[in-house]
């Protein structure tokens, strides 16, 4: 069958605020959020020196751990429904040999919501400042603007871990 149209798309029922179809509201989450997102953070981590990480041998890591101080969710039900209905078209689209296995974020507990591995969904961090989380949510995520600010180690691109 033909997927839903994007009105028959409702609103998940985690969602905590109700903003109008087109526009988005960004929302604080509740502290155990913020608990298991800095589980999964330490589960995650790999001390590993990169070309942005760079460390003389035998010194402490420069990045030993991250500390997830913030955690926002962006409600926009328009961006919502528009990912649901990608989502749907990529799983579609998949066959068993293209799913992805052991990825590192499976290990997510309940309360970050359980992707669709279906259609290659899993978490990713992109870590930033507040201000530039508000801008990417009420403005769409640019990618003309990536590295604009911070520079583009490996060029230009959507950076995520």
């Amino acid at each position: 069958p033909p997927p839903p149209l994007a009105t028959e798309i409702p609103r998940p029922a985690w969602w905590t605020a109700k903003p109008p179809a087109a526009a988005s509201e960004l929302v604080p989450v509740p502290s155990s959020i913020r608990k298991a997102v800095q589980d999964l953070m330490d589960a995650t981590w790999r001390d590993v020196v990169t070309r942005d990480r760079h460390r003389a041998p035998g010194a402490r890591p420069a990045v030993p751990k991250f500390e997830v101080v913030q955690v926002s969710r962006n409600e926009n039900l328009k961006q919502w429904q528009e990912y649901v209905k990608r989502r749907r078209g990529m799983a579609s689209q998949l066959t068993h040999e293209h799913l992805l296995k052991g990825v590192l974020t499976e290990r997510a507990g309940p309360e970050l919501g359980t992707p669709d591995t279906s259609a290659n969904e899993f978490l990713l961090w992109h870590g930033t400042q507040p201000s530039a989380c508000a801008n990417i949510c009420s403005h769409d995520f640019l990618l003309n603007l990536s590295g604009t600010h911070r520079g583009a180690l490996l060029g230009h691109g959507l950076y995520f871990a």
